[in-house]
């Protein structure tokens, strides 16, 4: 014993020891009987990976004119004089 720290092999992200590509090869790579995104192995890896959705231009305009209208009224709201109650 040397008494430093040994290697370790890290598991890589893919399926397989081929890389990502192994994900879109129609080859079960790993033996496992699941080909590329039928094997969850390739679930985090593009091409099977699914990506987050994302707003097309027209909404994200829509959803930043309703903000600042909100935003707006908000501010008008605040800003109003206090009406004090003649009683």
């Amino acid at each position: 014993m040397t008494g430093s720290p040994t290697i370790t092999p890290t598991p890589l992200d893919f399926e397989g020891d081929g890389g990502p590509e192994t994900c879109s090869d129609g080859v079960d790579s790993d033996g496992d009987t699941l080909v590329d995104c039928d094997d969850p192995d390739c679930n985090p890896i593009f091409p099977c990976a699914h990506m987050a959705p994302v707003a097309s231009p027209p909404v994200l305009v829509l959803l930043v004119v309703v903000l600042g209208l909100v935003g707006v009224f908000s501010f008008m709201r605040s800003a109003e004089p206090q009406r004090r109650d003649p009683n």
